[in-house]
Protein backbone atom coordinates (compact mmCIF):
# COMPACT_ATOMS: atom_id res chain seq x y z
CA UNK A 1 0.00 0.00 0.00
CA UNK A 2 2.72 2.49 0.98
CA UNK A 3 4.78 1.70 -2.12
CA UNK A 4 1.77 2.10 -4.39
CA UNK A 5 0.50 5.35 -2.90
CA UNK A 6 3.71 7.15 -1.92
CA UNK A 7 6.49 5.44 -3.86
CA UNK A 8 8.32 4.22 -0.73
CA UNK A 9 7.60 0.88 0.90
CA UNK A 10 7.98 0.30 4.63
CA UNK A 11 10.89 -2.06 3.99
CA UNK A 12 12.66 0.65 2.01
CA UNK A 13 11.87 3.20 4.70
CA UNK A 14 13.40 0.94 7.34
CA UNK A 15 16.63 0.76 5.35
CA UNK A 16 16.65 4.57 5.39
CA UNK A 17 16.25 4.42 9.21
CA UNK A 18 12.76 5.91 9.05
CA UNK A 19 11.10 4.57 12.19
CA UNK A 20 7.94 6.64 12.68
CA UNK A 21 5.00 7.81 10.60
CA UNK A 22 6.11 11.43 11.07
CA UNK A 23 9.57 10.68 9.68
CA UNK A 24 7.96 8.84 6.77
CA UNK A 25 5.69 11.80 5.92
CA UNK A 26 8.57 14.27 6.20
CA UNK A 27 10.66 12.14 3.90
CA UNK A 28 8.06 11.76 1.16
CA UNK A 29 7.14 15.45 1.36
CA UNK A 30 10.76 16.58 1.11
CA UNK A 31 11.40 14.29 -1.85
CA UNK A 32 8.18 15.21 -3.65
CA UNK A 33 7.05 11.57 -3.80
CA UNK A 34 3.50 12.48 -2.89
CA UNK A 35 3.18 16.24 -2.58
CA UNK A 36 3.96 18.51 -5.49
CA UNK A 37 4.01 21.89 -3.74
CA UNK A 38 6.17 23.34 -1.01
CA UNK A 39 3.21 24.58 1.03
CA UNK A 40 2.94 21.36 3.00
CA UNK A 41 1.44 22.12 6.40
CA UNK A 42 -0.12 20.44 9.44
CA UNK A 43 -3.48 20.03 7.71
CA UNK A 44 -1.77 18.13 4.89
CA UNK A 45 0.00 15.96 7.44
CA UNK A 46 -3.22 15.15 9.31
CA UNK A 47 -4.99 14.35 6.05
CA UNK A 48 -2.14 12.09 4.94
CA UNK A 49 -2.05 10.25 8.25
CA UNK A 50 -5.80 9.66 8.08
CA UNK A 51 -5.47 8.45 4.50
CA UNK A 52 -2.80 5.97 5.55
CA UNK A 53 -4.94 4.76 8.44
CA UNK A 54 -8.02 4.31 6.25
CA UNK A 55 -6.07 2.46 3.60
CA UNK A 56 -4.48 0.19 6.21
CA UNK A 57 -7.83 -0.67 7.78
CA UNK A 58 -9.29 -1.36 4.33
CA UNK A 59 -6.37 -3.66 3.57
CA UNK A 60 -6.81 -5.55 6.86
CA UNK A 61 -10.52 -6.01 6.26
CA UNK A 62 -10.07 -7.12 2.65
CA UNK A 63 -7.05 -9.39 3.06
CA UNK A 64 -7.18 -10.60 6.64
CA UNK A 65 -10.70 -10.61 8.04
CA UNK A 66 -12.35 -12.06 4.93
CA UNK A 67 -10.01 -15.04 4.70
CA UNK A 68 -11.70 -18.43 5.09
CA UNK A 69 -11.02 -20.04 8.48
CA UNK A 70 -9.13 -23.30 8.75
CA UNK A 71 -11.14 -26.42 8.08
CA UNK A 72 -10.30 -27.86 11.50
CA UNK A 73 -9.30 -26.26 14.77
CA UNK A 74 -6.70 -27.29 17.29
CA UNK A 75 -9.56 -28.35 19.59
CA UNK A 76 -10.84 -30.79 16.96
CA UNK A 77 -7.33 -32.16 16.50
CA UNK A 78 -7.07 -32.56 20.27
CA UNK A 79 -10.39 -34.43 20.33
CA UNK A 80 -9.11 -36.82 17.66
CA UNK A 81 -5.88 -37.31 19.59
CA UNK A 82 -7.88 -38.01 22.74
CA UNK A 83 -9.91 -40.72 21.03
CA UNK A 84 -6.77 -42.36 19.69
CA UNK A 85 -5.16 -42.10 23.13
CA UNK A 86 -8.04 -43.86 24.88
CA UNK A 87 -8.08 -46.62 22.24
CA UNK A 88 -4.35 -47.24 22.72
CA UNK A 89 -4.69 -47.05 26.50
CA UNK A 90 -7.44 -49.68 26.42
CA UNK A 91 -5.26 -52.01 24.33
CA UNK A 92 -2.26 -51.45 26.60
CA UNK A 93 -4.26 -52.17 29.78
CA UNK A 94 -5.81 -55.25 28.18
CA UNK A 95 -2.43 -56.68 27.18
CA UNK A 96 -0.95 -55.83 30.59
CA UNK A 97 -3.76 -57.63 32.41
CA UNK A 98 -3.67 -60.71 30.16
CA UNK A 99 0.10 -61.14 30.44
CA UNK A 100 0.25 -60.60 34.18
CA UNK A 101 -2.81 -62.71 35.00
CA UNK A 102 -1.22 -65.59 33.11
CA UNK A 103 2.03 -65.00 35.01
CA UNK A 104 0.23 -64.96 38.38
CA UNK A 105 -1.72 -68.13 37.55
CA UNK A 106 1.45 -69.95 36.46
CA UNK A 107 3.30 -68.92 39.61
CA UNK A 108 0.38 -70.01 41.78
CA UNK A 109 0.88 -73.66 40.86
CA UNK A 110 1.41 -75.67 44.05
CA UNK A 111 4.67 -77.62 43.73
CA UNK A 112 3.36 -80.25 46.17
CA UNK A 113 0.43 -81.02 43.86
CA UNK A 114 2.08 -81.63 40.52
CA UNK A 115 -1.11 -82.94 38.96
CA UNK A 116 -2.97 -79.74 39.81
CA UNK A 117 -1.65 -77.19 37.33
CA UNK A 118 -3.60 -74.22 38.71
CA UNK A 119 -4.58 -73.77 42.30
CA UNK A 120 -7.71 -71.64 42.47
CA UNK A 121 -8.51 -72.43 46.09
CA UNK A 122 -5.58 -70.70 47.74
CA UNK A 123 -2.90 -68.17 46.97
CA UNK A 124 0.64 -69.38 47.51
CA UNK A 125 2.97 -67.24 49.68
CA UNK A 126 5.20 -66.35 46.73
CA UNK A 127 2.21 -65.26 44.63
CA UNK A 128 1.12 -62.59 47.10
CA UNK A 129 4.16 -60.30 46.61
CA UNK A 130 3.95 -60.94 42.85
CA UNK A 131 0.32 -59.86 42.89
CA UNK A 132 1.24 -56.75 44.91
CA UNK A 133 4.05 -55.97 42.46
CA UNK A 134 1.70 -56.29 39.49
CA UNK A 135 -0.90 -54.02 41.09
CA UNK A 136 1.71 -51.39 41.92
CA UNK A 137 3.15 -51.60 38.40
CA UNK A 138 -0.38 -51.22 37.05
CA UNK A 139 -0.84 -48.07 39.15
CA UNK A 140 2.45 -46.69 37.77
CA UNK A 141 1.41 -47.45 34.19
CA UNK A 142 -2.00 -45.82 34.54
CA UNK A 143 -0.52 -42.76 36.25
CA UNK A 144 2.08 -42.45 33.49
CA UNK A 145 -0.66 -42.53 30.88
CA UNK A 146 -2.55 -39.86 32.81
CA UNK A 147 0.58 -37.69 32.71
CA UNK A 148 0.89 -38.28 28.97
CA UNK A 149 -2.73 -37.27 28.45
CA UNK A 150 -2.29 -34.18 30.60
CA UNK A 151 0.69 -33.14 28.50
CA UNK A 152 -1.49 -33.31 25.39
CA UNK A 153 -4.03 -31.14 27.22
CA UNK A 154 -1.23 -28.75 28.14
CA UNK A 155 -0.46 -28.45 24.42
CA UNK A 156 -4.02 -27.24 23.83
CA UNK A 157 -3.69 -24.70 26.65
CA UNK A 158 -0.36 -23.49 25.23
CA UNK A 159 -2.01 -23.10 21.84
CA UNK A 160 -4.79 -20.99 23.38
CA UNK A 161 -2.23 -18.92 25.27
CA UNK A 162 -0.16 -18.30 22.12
CA UNK A 163 -3.30 -17.28 20.23
CA UNK A 164 -4.15 -14.85 23.03
CA UNK A 165 -0.62 -13.40 22.85
CA UNK A 166 -1.10 -12.82 19.13
CA UNK A 167 -4.35 -10.99 19.82
CA UNK A 168 -2.64 -8.78 22.40
CA UNK A 169 0.19 -8.04 19.99
CA UNK A 170 -2.27 -7.24 17.22
CA UNK A 171 -4.17 -4.90 19.51
CA UNK A 172 -0.92 -3.06 20.19
CA UNK A 173 -0.44 -2.59 16.46
CA UNK A 174 -3.97 -1.17 16.25
CA UNK A 175 -3.26 1.47 18.88
CA UNK A 176 -2.91 4.19 16.23
CA UNK A 177 -6.36 3.35 14.86
CA UNK A 178 -8.41 3.88 18.03
CA UNK A 179 -10.31 6.84 16.61
CA UNK A 180 -11.21 5.05 13.38
CA UNK A 181 -14.71 3.54 13.43
CA UNK A 182 -13.66 0.87 10.94
CA UNK A 183 -11.51 -0.80 13.61
CA UNK A 184 -14.52 -1.95 15.64
CA UNK A 185 -15.27 -4.98 13.40
CA UNK A 186 -11.60 -5.96 13.71
CA UNK A 187 -11.66 -5.46 17.47
CA UNK A 188 -14.68 -7.73 17.81
CA UNK A 189 -12.71 -10.58 16.24
CA UNK A 190 -9.91 -10.42 18.82
CA UNK A 191 -11.59 -13.02 21.00
CA UNK A 192 -10.31 -16.45 22.05
CA UNK A 193 -11.88 -19.45 20.39
CA UNK A 194 -14.82 -21.00 22.23
CA UNK A 195 -12.82 -23.99 23.46
CA UNK A 196 -10.16 -21.61 24.81
CA UNK A 197 -12.82 -19.54 26.57
CA UNK A 198 -14.11 -22.66 28.29
CA UNK A 199 -10.61 -23.52 29.50
CA UNK A 200 -9.93 -20.13 31.05
CA UNK A 201 -13.37 -19.07 32.23
CA UNK A 202 -13.23 -21.25 35.34
CA UNK A 203 -10.91 -18.69 36.93
CA UNK A 204 -12.13 -15.44 35.39
CA UNK A 205 -15.85 -15.96 34.74
CA UNK A 206 -17.11 -13.06 36.86
CA UNK A 207 -14.65 -10.50 35.50
CA UNK A 208 -15.26 -11.47 31.86
CA UNK A 209 -19.03 -11.34 32.38
CA UNK A 210 -18.82 -7.82 33.81
CA UNK A 211 -16.69 -6.62 30.89
CA UNK A 212 -19.04 -8.21 28.34
CA UNK A 213 -21.99 -6.39 29.90
CA UNK A 214 -20.27 -3.00 29.83
CA UNK A 215 -21.43 -0.76 26.97
CA UNK A 216 -18.56 1.27 25.51
CA UNK A 217 -19.50 4.79 24.41
CA UNK A 218 -16.32 5.40 22.40
CA UNK A 219 -13.67 3.56 20.42
CA UNK A 220 -11.09 4.24 23.11
CA UNK A 221 -13.24 2.60 25.80
CA UNK A 222 -13.89 -0.38 23.50
CA UNK A 223 -10.13 -0.80 23.09
CA UNK A 224 -9.59 -0.64 26.85
CA UNK A 225 -12.30 -3.23 27.52
CA UNK A 226 -10.94 -5.63 24.91
CA UNK A 227 -7.41 -5.19 26.26
CA UNK A 228 -8.57 -5.98 29.79
CA UNK A 229 -10.38 -9.10 28.58
CA UNK A 230 -7.30 -10.38 26.77
CA UNK A 231 -5.15 -9.77 29.86
CA UNK A 232 -7.71 -11.65 31.99
CA UNK A 233 -7.58 -14.59 29.61
CA UNK A 234 -3.79 -14.53 29.81
CA UNK A 235 -4.03 -14.70 33.62
CA UNK A 236 -6.53 -17.55 33.34
CA UNK A 237 -4.23 -19.61 31.11
CA UNK A 238 -1.32 -18.91 33.44
CA UNK A 239 -3.33 -20.13 36.44
CA UNK A 240 -4.28 -23.33 34.61
CA UNK A 241 -0.67 -24.05 33.65
CA UNK A 242 0.45 -23.43 37.24
CA UNK A 243 -2.13 -25.95 38.46
CA UNK A 244 -0.91 -28.40 35.84
CA UNK A 245 2.67 -27.99 37.03
CA UNK A 246 1.73 -28.63 40.66
CA UNK A 247 -0.35 -31.70 39.82
CA UNK A 248 2.35 -33.06 37.53
CA UNK A 249 4.88 -32.84 40.35
CA UNK A 250 2.56 -34.75 42.68
CA UNK A 251 1.88 -37.44 40.08
CA UNK A 252 5.59 -37.88 39.36
CA UNK A 253 6.23 -38.33 43.09
CA UNK A 254 3.41 -40.88 43.23
CA UNK A 255 4.94 -42.82 40.31
CA UNK A 256 8.32 -42.85 42.04
CA UNK A 257 6.83 -44.23 45.27
CA UNK A 258 4.75 -46.86 43.43
CA UNK A 259 7.72 -47.90 41.30
CA UNK A 260 9.99 -48.40 44.32
CA UNK A 261 7.22 -50.30 46.12
CA UNK A 262 6.69 -52.54 43.07
CA UNK A 263 10.41 -53.35 42.94
CA UNK A 264 10.42 -54.21 46.66
CA UNK A 265 7.42 -56.52 46.23
CA UNK A 266 9.04 -58.10 43.18
CA UNK A 267 12.26 -58.74 45.11
CA UNK A 268 10.25 -60.54 47.82
CA UNK A 269 8.60 -62.68 45.14
CA UNK A 270 11.98 -63.53 43.63
CA UNK A 271 13.22 -64.60 47.05
CA UNK A 272 10.28 -66.98 47.45
CA UNK A 273 10.69 -68.19 43.87
CA UNK A 274 14.40 -68.93 44.36
CA UNK A 275 13.57 -71.06 47.39
CA UNK A 276 11.15 -73.13 45.31
CA UNK A 277 13.77 -73.62 42.64
CA UNK A 278 16.07 -74.94 45.33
Amino acid sequence: IMKQKFGLSLAEAKKLKILSIEQYINHISQNALKFQNSDYNKADEDRTIQEILDDSITHIQANVLEQDPASSSSHEAFAQLRRAFFAMLFIEVLIFLIVNIIDIINNNVDPDNADELINYRKVLPKTKPLLASVLLAFACMVTGQILLFRESARTLISNCRDHNKQNISFMTSLDSYKSNQNTLPILALLEPREECKRLANENITDEITQLNEYVADSNEIAFEIQGMKLRLYADGYQAIETTFDNNTGNLLLFILIMNVSALVALSIFLQYDSEDIG
